[in-house]
């Protein structure tokens, strides 16, 4: 699955990206290998688990302010799964 990002620049080092991400709670910042970016899409694991159109995503990188998991509206994931919750 992947998440929308924009990308905000690159990182320390030539294979990273700074990315940010759009979450309920506004936005994050992480960086990431470029490798794990598709055009404007990042690739994470199946969501956690689903809150009303709100997923709780596991991130590849912690981000700048440390969080691993985020919750993202709905839209920001491409392909969202059609369950009521994932477990």
């Amino acid at each position: 699955m992947k998440i929308r990002i924009k990308v905000l620049g690159n990182g320390l080092h030539s294979s990273e990206r700074v990315v940010e991400i759009r979450t309920t709670d506004g936005t994050v910042i992480l960086t990431v290998d470029h490798t794990h970016l598709d055009d404007d899409g990042l690739e994470i694991g199946y969501p956690i688990t689903r809150s009303n159109e709100n997923w709780l995503v596991e991130l590849p990188r912690e981000t700048a302010n440390g969080k691993w998991r985020v919750w993202v509206p709905g839209g920001e994931i491409a392909d969202a799964p059609r369950m009521e919750s994932v477990h």
